[in-house]
């Protein structure tokens, strides 16, 4: 059932970035699953299109960033420019990367220096 709301909630953030190039959302404590479903659901469907997906907790951020299909650039190097500014930690593949780090910025700041590289 939570994966049918994540895919509802997609489609609600796919409908609210107007096909942006980039879609990026800041969220307060959810889980790192819950944005990797999110991204997953959303690249599915917007294959041209970047996604940033962070989420603010206490003491830490964690994110996930992806790529659709139709982009070829390595979301890996991505993460590796800003994970210092988070003194984070991250992988994944060349598409879809999620990492964590100190809340030493606050979201919405550290998803703009994301995009600033995109």
């Amino acid at each position: 059932m939570e994966g049918q709301l994540l895919h509802y909630e997609a489609e609600e953030i796919l409908s609210a970035s107007n096909r942006q190039s980039v879609i990026q959302r800041v969220f307060n404590d959810r889980s790192i699953k819950t944005l990797q479903c999110l991204g997953k659901a959303i690249i599915e469907k917007a294959p041209e299109a970047y996604v940033i997906l962070i989420s603010e907790q206490e003491k830490q951020l964690q994110f996930v960033l992806a790529r659709g299909e139709d982009i070829d650039r390595n979301m890996n190097e991505v993460a590796k420019q800003v994970m210092p500014l988070i003194e984070g930690k991250g992988g994944g593949k060349p598409n879809f990367v999620q990492g964590g780090g100190k809340r030493l910025m606050d979201g919405q700041s550290f998803a703009g220096r994301i995009h600033n590289l995109l």
